[in-house]
């Protein structure tokens, strides 16, 4: 008995040993796309499209909505475990306005492509369901740099978006920031 057990020690530290010594997976290197393409859309002028650009996020409520269209492409085939997130970091100028939490934005997917140039008109019907709610840093908090998880998603080469003042029935104003090469909308994918 004192044989088969020092054996099957022997062995399991064996396994267990080169189990150790095997290269792990980059879990830890995780790609990201930034710098998605942009475009404002207002309710107050249907057909108008502002866009496409790459650094200003604009979403408010005042004289009608203006909404902002999202479109992070060239998501490299294969990629797996896509997150869509907002990582926020001081000094870009943000700013958060108005009353009735304008700093409270839904995220709702787009189904299918994209017009040429996106309208509210043209925008609409092509919004489809609510992927995910945030709150945009606000106060003392936009002093600090903060990673927000929007919601996981199925990866795919283009993924688009719409992001809107979430309470519209009172609010009154919105939230202003700029992305750049390390800040701001992002898709996180082989994490």
């Amino acid at each position: 008995m004192k044989f088969i057990t020092t054996f099957a020690l022997a062995v399991i530290s064996t396994v267990y040993g080169k189990t150790l010594a095997l290269p792990l997976e980059a879990r830890d290197s995780c790609q990201y796309n930034y710098l998605p393409q942009l475009w404002s859309i207002s309710q107050h002028q249907p057909t108008s499209s502002n866009g496409p650009q790459t650094s200003v996020v604009d979403v408010n409520q005042d004289i009608g909505r203006k909404d902002l269209i999202v479109s992070f492409q060239n998501i490299p085939q294969g990629s797996w475990g896509c997150n869509l997130q907002f990582d926020y970091k001081p000094g870009h100028g943000a700013y958060v306005w108005g009353i009735g939490d304008p700093q409270v934005i839904n995220v709702y997917a787009i189904n299918g492509n994209l017009p040429t140039q996106p309208t509210w008109d043209n925008i609409t019907p092509l919004t489809g369901s609510l992927v995910g709610t945030f709150q945009f840093p606000t106060g003392t908090a936009l002093n600090e740099p903060k990673l927000v998880w929007i919601n996981s998603l199925v990866c795919q080469s283009t993924l688009n978006y719409r992001l809107a003042v979430a309470n519209t029935d009172r609010v009154k104003g919105g939230v202003y920031d700029t992305d750049d090469a390390g800040s701001g909308l992002r898709i996180s994918h082989n994490c």
